[in-house]
């Protein structure tokens, strides 16, 4: 919704990362296509900022992350089965 005043805080254990897109440099290879893609990404949310967090302190988020994952393939697996589950069984047939 236009107008509203969020603003969108991405964090990152990855310095180098952040500051390569916080400078706007420039590389011309794998990393440069990974920059390339979450700077396009972030263009998506207006007014988003990326900063840096140290791993340690990354380590709720990632708890988090991962618990959300295993809920969504619960989810697949009660709504029919996700594509990993379906494959893996067709390898095994």
């Amino acid at each position: 919704m236009p107008g509203l005043p969020f603003k969108y805080i991405v964090y990152s254990y990855l310095l180098a990362l952040v500051t390569a897109i916080n400078n706007g440099e420039m590389y011309f290879n794998k990393l440069g296509a990974l920059f390339e893609d979450v700077i396009a990404l972030l263009s998506k949310f207006p007014g988003a900022v990326l900063s840096h967090v140290a791993r340690s302190e990354n380590l709720a988020a990632h708890g988090l992350a991962k618990h959300a994952l295993r809920l969504d393939d619960e989810l697949s697996l009660v709504r029919g089965g996700s594509n990993r589950w379906r494959s893996a069984k067709c390898q095994n047939s």
